[in-house]
């Protein structure tokens, strides 16, 4: 029996019950599911799905140059992702998380959970990335970017090896912020927001 054919004979999940489509997902070893019209996305494909719905994100008032931005950071954080997964991370979520806040500690000063106290995001479904600026999202992708190429180069194939090629790419970046900051006489790091847009909420899979 094939993989498909085991999906559709298990119970379908209820609509909101993202667990159980999480769970199908796994056990049938698939992207996605459609069930009653939506469709549902492995946890790593969930975040580009979402931000194909560009007419969201410009529905809630971001600009279409602001839009792209954020599609590339979805895109470096797949990739960098997978690169973690076959090379030490598994599919153990603390891992990921402390790989995470290392490269967000050696790139912006702050792991995740002080960058979103920091920009006043108090909320589960508020994503820090969709309140950050420009140039934030630009060296966000550029360390995620750049955390890849060092771990492909590197060879790494242990968790820690993967957390100094974080840390390594956090450093370079965080000298590219510091020079942006000299040159520019402003801070890249910005308390704003969007919470002042009209729906402040995560777009839906397509």
């Amino acid at each position: 029996m094939t993989d498909k054919q085991n999906l559709t004979r298990r119970p379908s999940p209820g609509r909101d019950d993202r667990a159980a489509v999480d769970r199908a997902l796994k056990d049938a070893r698939v992207s996605k599911i459609v069930h009653n019209g939506r469709t549902f996305y492995a946890a790593d494909d969930v975040e580009l799905a979402m931000l194909k719905g560009q007419r969201e994100y410009r529905r809630r008032g971001y600009p279409g140059e602001w839009v792209d931005k954020r599609r590339g950071t979805a895109s470096t954080r797949r990739e960098l992702v997978r690169e973690w997964r076959r090379r030490g991370a598994g599919n153990n979520s603390e891992r990921y998380r402390r790989l995470t806040n290392a490269l967000m500690n050696a790139a912006f000063g702050m792991d995740v959970q002080t960058y979103r106290r920091y920009k006043g995001l108090s909320r589960a479904g508020q994503a820090l990335r969709d309140h950050m600026t420009d140039v934030e999202l630009a060296l966000l992708a550029l360390t995620e970017t750049t955390a890849t190429a060092i771990t492909r180069g590197r060879d790494s194939s242990t968790f820690e090896q993967l957390l100094a090629d974080v840390r390594d790419a956090g450093k370079i970046v965080s000298d590219a912020r510091a020079g942006i900051e000299r040159a520019s006489g402003r801070a890249v790091i910005d308390r704003s927001h969007h919470l002042e847009r009209p729906t402040d909420t995560t777009p839906k899979a397509a």
